[in-house]
């Protein structure tokens, strides 16, 4: 048998309690809780030390931790073998590998993402129907009998999409058995819901005045490169759209360059934002520079379209990510940040029949497909906050698709964030499999949220709109380029540290490098 040591760390931090069972909890002071498994035979007392190493990152040390360890002991039905722990990716030398024991195909044991899911929680009595061209008059027939209200429809054409809501739980449970089994619908789904992916937030005190006082900071412009780049481009004349909780217009740092946006929850204008969320996500994108507040965004200059997707709670829902990526796509707009994810299956699985029609959308977006009655494609670049696990993703890599993985001031990988699988006999490009493009900065990320107040948070949800910020410069300097030339723009000057794994199949990118190979 192989026995597996769970070791459950919890500390406490000036009173603040361990409450989130998640295997990363979302405190003010970051990298607190963290569940790993440890093979019998293999662990030693150094292993231990080295979890609380990795744990015990300096951003993470602060006076005042109490610490408590309890362990439990699962026994396995497996014939007791040596562990076999497959080779840790390359670094050169330069970066620590992950440092949890690893099966035998190189994974953490307990968080593999993109299991079947059977029931995930979802808006409630609420049904996305998507109608076959020749029995729309049929299926609404139907409708009728089992009580259904369409409450809105999203896009047109072969991707239309009929929102139903029942009032009676009861009522939605029969419908759902009898639609899924009409010849009219070519597609019947509940709308499922994800999670914002910021894990800590944490208030950060005034400081001194100056032209952007927070900008000293801001670490990331460094490592993005951005101030050299800024001699070619700011990111002007250029719009992204966040699709997140809604950007908030009256933010200070934001005045004059966001769009009354849209509410894709309510299925209206304007989308003002319920959460914070995205209006962080989207200073970290174009925060005004020399104002006199908070920070700078590296793509300084670029205007925001923001959608309310999500609820107060964080949690957004299939039908207003589709609902954002068409009513941003439909006004041309180039550019999507997205810093949403699912657990244990992650946005990038098209296998999850629930997430088909977000990759039909996702599609036309880019341009791959050219639905019939649709508006054309915008040609864009959707990018998404890989997820706040730190699991791998096995999923497809998708080229329409822009996963995001985080990274520590040192440059070193965020241990909270999921990153690629090895190579398992999926599609992913070279050795490795799973769908992560980039990586980018992701800890100790200072922004602004509603109301103009400076917050210092963590999480994939700000590494995805630093690295589209990325693209935004490169599309500000010349907006006649296609969407591939800005990807392969990006990919060739970006940097993995010889590990695709940990920070994507092309790491981090390099603005000014971009800038550069494009003769700014």
């Amino acid at each position: 048998m192989v026995i597996h040591l769970y070791i459950d760390i919890n500390l406490d931090y000036h009173g603040y309690k361990v409450t989130n069972s998640h295997s990363v909890l979302e405190t003010p002071s970051g990298y607190i809780k963290r569940r790993m498994p440890v093979q019998s035979g293999l662990f030693k007392l150094v292993e231990l030390s080295r979890i609380f190493t990795n744990m015990m990152k300096p951003s993470a040390l602060r006076s005042g931790f109490v610490v408590a360890i309890s362990a439990s002991v699962a026994i396995a039905g497996q014939l007791m073998t040596p562990a076999h722990s497959a080779p840790e990716a390359s670094n050169n030398g330069a970066h620590p590998t992950r440092t949890s024991v690893r099966n035998s195909h190189g994974a953490y044991q307990r968080l593999t993402l993109n299991k079947k899911v059977y029931n995930p929680p979802c808006v409630p009595n609420r049904l996305l129907i998507t109608p076959n061209k020749d029995g729309q008059t049929d299926l609404m027939q139907t409708l009728r009998e089992v009580n259904g209200h369409v409450v809105h429809t999203i896009g047109r054409g072969e991707l239309m999409i009929w929102v139903v809501e029942f009032d009676q739980t009861d009522e939605f449970v029969k419908a759902e058995k009898k639609l899924v089994n009409d010849k009219h619908a070519k597609r019947v789904q509940r709308d499922v819901l994800f999670k914002t992916q910021a894990y800590s937030i944490e208030g950060k005190k005034p400081p001194p005045v100056g032209p952007d006082p927070y900008q000293p900071n801001e670490w990331y412009l460094t490592a993005l490169n951005v101030l050299n780049a800024w001699n070619r481009s700011t990111g002007s004349n250029n719009w992204v759209g966040v699709i997140d909780s809604g950007t908030d217009s009256k933010n200070k740092d934001l005045l004059g360059k966001v769009d009354p946006g849209y509410d894709a929850v309510k299925f209206k204008t304007p989308g003002k934002d319920v959460n914070g969320h995205g209006t962080m996500c989207s200073t970290c994108i174009a925060a005004t520079y020399n104002n006199a507040l908070g920070t700078v965004g590296p793509a300084r200059n670029a205007q925001i379209f923001g959608v309310r997707s999500g609820f107060h709670d964080g949690s957004v829902s299939i039908s207003a990510m589709v609902e954002g990526i068409y009513q941003v796509g439909a006004r041309g707009i180039k550019l999507i940040n997205l810093s949403v994810n699912g657990y244990p299956s992650t946005l990038s699985d098209d296998t999850n029949p629930y997430h088909v029609t977000f990759h039909d959308y996702c599609k036309w977006f880019h341009g791959n497909t050219a639905p019939v009655g649709f508006p054309p494609s915008p040609k864009g670049m959707i990018f998404n906050a890989a997820g706040n696990e730190g699991g791998y993703d096995d999923a497809n890599f998708h080229d329409y698709f822009i996963p995001v993985a985080a990274q520590d001031p040192d440059l070193t990988y965020a241990y909270f964030s999921n990153y690629n699988a090895v190579n398992t006999g999926g599609s992913g490009p070279g050795v490795h499999t799973g769908p992560i493009w980039f990586c980018g900065p992701g800890v100790d990320i200072v922004c602004t949220t509603r109301h103009t107040k400076v917050v210092s948070v963590a999480g994939t949800s700000f590494a995805s709109p630093l690295c589209c910020s990325v693209a935004a410069l490169i599309w500000g300097a010349n907006p006649s380029l296609t969407n591939t030339q800005v990807e392969n723009c990006m990919k060739a000057h970006s940097n993995n540290f010889g590990d695709p794994q940990n920070y994507g199949y092309w790491g981090m990118p390099d603005a000014n490098a971009c800038l550069q190979a494009l003769g700014f």
